[in-house]
């Protein structure tokens, strides 16, 4: 079995943050741990209105997206930079294989176009933090990373 060990110390935390962007925290500090966001986002989708943070690399990428909506604290935030890791070393770029030392680790194909696996409880009476990998289908690799308090929105962002 796998154990989270070193997961304070790690840039991605599953189920818990990545960048030391925690979910639940308030815009105020996400703003005091990572700055004055590059771009802010507005827009809603089945579930109403949301918030965007985007943080950006130094050649303008975007790096790490922290999103408000449900809820007026984080409910999500994704990356897609190889650069953050977890404990273990996963990391955009990580072969799917990688993943399949996590514990209760579930994956599913959707319409050819992704895959998806994911951590934690996706529904049912004891749902909550999930950790999601999404998977480019033609190189089998981590494509983003997404930890998430509700993870119904998995299927609004992706």
């Amino acid at each position: 079995m796998l154990i989270w060990a070193g997961a304070a110390s790690a840039l991605i935390v599953p189920k818990e943050s990545i960048a030391g962007i925690e979910l639940r925290m308030t815009r105020a500090e996400v703003k005091e741990k990572k700055g004055q966001p590059d771009r802010i986002v507005h827009g809603s989708n089945d579930l109403g209105p949301w918030t965007e943070f985007i943080y950006r690399n130094a050649v303008g990428k975007v790096k790490v997206k922290a999103t408000f909506q449900v809820d007026p604290n984080v409910t999500w935030v994704s990356t897609n930079r190889k650069g953050q890791k977890t404990a273990e070393g996963i990391h955009v770029g990580s072969p799917e294989s990688a993943l399949h030392d996590y514990p209760r680790l579930h994956c599913a194909t959707f319409g050819g176009v992704f895959r998806h696996c994911w951590t934690g409880q996706m529904s049912g009476p004891k749902y909550g933090r999930v950790t999601s990998y999404r998977i480019e289908i033609g190189t089998a690799r981590v494509k983003r990373i997404t930890v998430t308090a509700h993870p119904a929105m998995l299927f609004l962002i992706y």
